[in-house]
C-alpha cells in the first residue's frame, strides 16, 4: 500500500508541475542528511556525498557546479521538468547521475559533458528523455545535440 501511495504521489506531482514555468519537483530528503544552497541548486549531503535535489533558477543554459561543500556531485531529480532549460554542461567532478534528473525537459536541446567519470551503473537509465545515455557511454566527453523531437541525440564533432 506504501509503494501505491508513493506512486498516486508521484502522479499528482507530475501532473501538477506540467502548470508550473520552472523546475517544479522536489526532493526532500530523510533526517540526518545535511543540506543547503548554493546558487541556484538546492542540495543535501550525507557520509561524504553531495546531491544536488533541485534546480531553483530561470537559466536556459546552466553549468552544473564541479563540487559543493568540498564534494564531488551526484545529479538527482533536479532538473526534472525544467521547461525552460535548453542547455546544460556536466564538469568532470559529477560522478552520478539519477533517474529523473533531466526527464521531461522538453526543450533541452544540447548536453555537454566534460569528463569520463560517468560510468553505466551510476548512469541512470532514465536520467535523461530518449539515448543520450547511450550516446555518451559509447563517446564519452563532448557535447550532445538533441537531432528531433524523437529525442534522438547525436555527439557534436
Amino acid at each position: 500500500m506504501k509503494n501505491n501511495s508513493f506512486r498516486i504521489l508521484l502522479i499528482l506531482a507530475a501532473v501538477a508541475g506540467m502548470f508550473i514555468t520552472a523546475c517544479p519537483i522536489e526532493y526532500i530528503p530523510e533526517s540526518g542528511y545535511r543540506s543547503g544552497k548554493y546558487g541556484d541548486f538546492q542540495w543535501y549531503s550525507r557520509n561524504g556525498e553531495v546531491t544536488i535535489s533541485k534546480y531553483t533558477g530561470q537559466g536556459s543554459d546552466v553549468i552544473v557546479p564541479a563540487v559543493i561543500d568540498k564534494k564531488p556531485v551526484t545529479v538527482n531529480g533536479a532538473f526534472w521538468w525544467c521547461e525552460n532549460l535548453t542547455g546544460i554542461t556536466i564538469p568532470e567532478n559529477v560522478t552520478s547521475i539519477e533517474a529523473n534528473a533531466f526527464l521531461v525537459c522538453t526543450s533541452l536541446a544540447n548536453v555537454t559533458f566534460a569528463g569520463n567519470n560517468i560510468s553505466s551503473p551510476d548512469f541512470d537509465y532514465y536520467a535523461f528523455n530518449g539515448d543520450l545515455r547511450e550516446q555518451y557511454l559509447t563517446g564519452g566527453i563532448g557535447t550532445y545535440i538533441r537531432l528531433d523531437s524523437s529525442y534522438k541525440w547525436t555527439k557534436q564533432y
